[in-house]
């Protein structure tokens, strides 16, 4: 997940992991200093000369400041929440800022207290003295709170308010533009979507050395999702996002950039495949609370990749991930659900997790529930709904949907017959790598459905799906060059 901001643009990213462990909390700390108007020494206030009560709001915080930077033994986090807190109270918005952060960092407190954080940055935003510089932080951390439902409800729509408010105070990096470029690229039900922005923002955030930034670009690639498939593209992106974060050991490594690496190794992106490690990556971030770890997590539990399948493991990751948003994991509940794998079925269930992800914009949530609709399980059946989900998911440059848009208008569901639409959309959905598309092409020119017979192409499209791993493509190619009398080679 995208970490929150310090002051002074420091981010809890690449910068710091220069520094050894211990030294992230000095940076916090030392950045707070910045925010009282006044230099006061230890010499010349302490806090036994002083009552809470009649002491100034500006006394306070330096007082807390004071504790928070002291050395060795004499630092004190609880003490510094303490005046803090004081001087906030008495209207003080350096105060109020510092004590959000200390808040959502968990300084002087054994646990974080994300809630507690995000009522007070809100606080921060409303003071009309509230400087540009820190109210940027307060909102870029807000939209992660809201976008990830740390201490709020999960609001795409506020999230996005707050980072685009945050990017006209030009206070975002180019390395963390890359979570505008997910809201182009999914909308999240707030956003139009648009893959030219999308890849806008990832590319300003992947030439700025975010190798997560790398990862999404390199997805897009190679689905050809906004732009032409290009695998060779794809593999030069996910080889430079390796290279990026193996700079680093895994222990500087931020939850976000252990998760992209954990991605690479389980499935063979631009490293020899080890997905045993990858998995192990991917435990670490999400350890850290790194939700789309979680998720990821769940996909390789359910699939039994790097790990014993354990559909109950499976359900527990995706269950967690849910919660805090991650489209696909609550698109991965609703196949659970769908399939009784991991939990008691129930299909009404299911389409309710994804009418949820498909209300937010995940183009595979469409086409599962657009599927419920067509065979009429856990929802009444409905053609027409189908096709405007399916619609809508290929609208989304979603290459799986196009097939499935292709497969209504072969059977004639809830549209009017049409072979020569099929064939259009199984060859768009062929081209961007769809493996069903590739082999109803060869299923297409087998038959002569609305095209003439043409066994060498129905050949040619059934060794492409057989070499993409298509479990039926083998036997229906050798059947078909022994019918034909051709030549019969290895697969």
């Amino acid at each position: 997940m995208k970490n929150k901001k310090i002051f002074l643009a420091l981010f809890l990213t690449a910068t710091l992991l220069l520094l050894p462990a211990a030294s992230a909390g000095a940076s916090v700390e030392a950045s707070m200093e910045e925010t009282s108007t006044e230099e006061t020494s230890a010499e010349e206030m302490s806090a036994e000369e002083i009552s809470i009560e009649e002491a100034s709001a500006e006394e306070l915080l330096d007082l807390g400041k004071q504790y928070l930077l002291a050395e060795d033994e004499e630092q004190d986090y609880e003490k510094a929440l303490e005046y803090f807190t004081a001087a906030a109270e008495k209207g003080s918005a350096p105060a109020t800022i510092n004590l959000a952060q200390m808040y959502d960092f968990g300084f002087g407190m054994e646990h974080p207290d994300h809630g507690k954080a995000a009522s007070l940055y809100e606080q921060y935003l409303e003071m009309e003295d509230a400087q540009d510089e820190y109210k940027a932080t307060a909102m870029w951390n807000l939209a992660i709170a809201y976008f990830y439902g740390e201490g709020v409800p999960i609001d795409y729509a506020r999230a996005f308010e707050l980072i685009s408010q945050s990017e006209e105070l030009e206070d975002i990096d180019d390395g963390d533009k890359d979570l505008l470029g997910m809201f182009y690229e999914y909308g999240f039900g707030v956003v139009d979507v648009d893959y030219a922005k999308a890849i806008d923002k990832y590319e300003q955030a992947a030439e700025a050395g975010n190798p997560e930034a790398m990862y999404s670009l390199a997805q897009l690639y190679e689905n050809g999702r906004g732009v032409e498939k290009d695998d060779a593209k794809a593999q030069e992106l996910y080889k430079q996002a390796e290279s990026q974060i193996t700079q680093y050991s895994e222990e500087e490594m931020p939850s976000n950039w252990l998760r992209v690496l954990g991605m690479l190794y389980v499935n063979g992106y631009g490293v020899e495949q080890d997905a045993e490690k990858g998995v192990e990556l991917l435990t670490a971030a999400a350890e850290q609370e790194d939700w789309y770890a979680a998720a990821e997590l769940g996909k390789c539990y359910y699939n039994g990749q790097g790990v014993e399948q354990d559909y109950g493991k499976a359900f527990e990751y995706n269950t967690l991930a849910a919660d805090h948003g991650i489209l696909r994991a609550i698109t991965n509940v609703g196949v659970q659900y769908d399939s009784g794998n991991g939990v008691e079925q129930n299909r009404a269930t299911a389409a309710e997790y994804y009418q949820k992800a498909a209300d937010l914009g995940f183009p595979y949530a469409m086409i599962y529930l657009g599927d419920m609709y067509m065979q009429g399980e856990g929802v009444e059946q409905d053609y027409a709904k189908t096709k405007e989900l399916f619609e809508k998911a290929a609208a989304l440059d979603c290459g799986s949907a196009m097939n499935n848009l292709g497969y209504i208008y072969e059977q004639g569901y809830g549209v009017e017959q049409d072979y020569s639409k099929a064939m259009e959309l199984y060859e768009k959905a062929a081209a961007k790598g769809e493996v069903n598309a590739i082999y109803n092409l060869g299923v297409m020119y087998e038959n002569g459905t609305g095209v003439d017979v043409d066994i060498d192409k129905a050949c040619e499209w059934y060794q492409k799906a057989a070499d993409l791993g298509d479990p039926d493509a083998p036997a229906d190619l050798e059947r078909l060059r022994a019918e034909s009398g051709q030549e019969t080679t290895e697969l």
